[in-house]
């Protein structure tokens, strides 16, 4: 019957270590008589060795609770701010029917993580403190090691005022090295952009180029030789000009690739 009652201790015990975030130097120090499993010695001292510790981390988990729920409200707000940061580098979250919905959420969202936590974070570091103070084991002569956790409010086997340091710090140097990527990736846009459009990355289009045989090419005023139109390589230099003696009277100059010829003027019609 003892030893029933007993184990039945030691099973609160365990779940209020969970509860207490207890360190493993914590559980160790009741080690002498959580693992007493001989029937002889499971006696009424024993079990009131269990249930006075019991009832200690009982008083202890009262005067955790304020700061445990503050600790949970502010992991909940930690993890929120990872996920909005995810929302926002989605563009086409806001083109949907649920855009709106989408966006009051995001808003809501914001608010938490840019107001409340960190009002919520000056509050936990205030009362860590004070927690450490109370708690913080008494230095005498004879310590030469001491735990640093010692006296520490403790959070899934940490000091939790280690942990908010640490996770403000990753905070900031993600957002640094995200914010040097993003710069990055401006100016490698800006320079393909200015390179493209001084024909540094030019590429030539699909398809096959038209190459027409030579002889029907079409021919311009760079490429015609002297007597294609007419003309002989005497003439080149010979041009009419308004009031030159070779015009004809009623004869206007035309221009041409080499000069002038002459045309006839338009008659008139009855």
């Amino acid at each position: 019957m003892i030893g029933k009652l007993i184990r039945e201790q030691r099973q609160a015990i365990e779940e209020l270590w969970e509860k207490t975030n207890a360190s493993e130097k914590e559980k160790a120090s009741f080690d002498r008589y959580f693992y007493i499993n001989d029937e002889d010695k499971l006696t009424d001292v024993l079990l009131a060795k269990h249930e006075e510790y019991a009832g200690a981390l009982n008083a202890k988990l009262e005067k955790m609770q304020p700061i445990l729920e503050l600790i949970e409200r502010r992991e909940s707000i930690i993890e929120e701010r990872v996920e909005l940061e995810m929302l926002q580098k989605d563009p086409d979250r806001l083109k949907g029917r649920n855009a709106s919905k989408q966006l009051m959420k995001e808003e809501k969202m914001m608010r938490r993580v840019q107001k409340e936590l960190p009002k919520i974070t000056q509050h936990l570091e205030k009362k860590l403190k004070e927690w450490y103070v109370t708690n913080k084991p008494s230095q005498t002569d004879d310590d030469d090691v001491r735990d640093e956790d010692l006296g520490h409010f403790m959070y899934k086997g940490h000091p939790y005022l280690r942990t908010m340091k640490t996770q403000e710090h990753e905070w900031v140097t993600r957002k640094e090295r995200g914010e040097k990527e993003r710069q990055r990736k401006r100016q490698e846009e800006r320079s393909a952009s200015s390179g493209a459009a001084f024909g540094s990355n030019y590429s030539k289009l699909p398809g096959k180029k038209w190459n027409p045989p030579a002889g029907d090419r079409p021919r311009s005023a760079s490429n015609m030789r002297p007597g294609s139109r007419g003309l002989r390589p005497g003439d080149v230099n010979r041009v009419n000009r308004p009031g030159d003696k070779s015009t004809k009277p009623g004869m206007t100059a035309k221009s041409s690739g080499y000069g002038a010829r002459a045309v006839s003027a338009p008659r008139a019609r009855f």
